[in-house]
């Protein structure tokens, strides 16, 4: 299979669980723009979610001034933060919120192959 869509598959779930009921605002990333094949189910999720739901994309990795654009510093000092990737990518984005000022514990992460 020349295709793998596994790396938005467990945030996705969480979204799908939880876009009627609590504020989640989701930052997906991918390699090429042919990659954002889930974009049509987020409007959907985004659509129902009463404007709970917000989807920011890049193409290329987010980068600090990125994400501190995207995530209010109320966000930072209390939000949840699940990354979901490869080892290196993961690892990267964790040391890039702690250094934004999130806490170890409310950062939550699944690591692929």
């Amino acid at each position: 299979c020349s295709e793998i869509r596994l790396p938005l598959s467990p945030v996705l779930s969480l979204t799908a669980a939880h876009h009627a009921e609590r504020r989640i605002h989701l930052l997906w990333s991918v390699r090429t723009p042919e990659d954002l094949y889930y974009n049509d189910v987020l409007d959907g999720y985004r659509a129902a979610s009463g404007g709970r739901l917000r989807v920011t994309t890049s193409v290329g990795r987010f980068r600090r001034d990125d994400l501190a654009r995207e995530i209010s510093a109320e966000a930072l000092r209390t939000g949840a933060f699940f990354i979901v990737g490869s080892s290196p990518a993961v690892l990267a984005n964790q040391r890039l919120l702690r250094r934004m000022g999130v806490a170890g514990r409310r950062i939550h992460q699944e690591r692929l192959m």
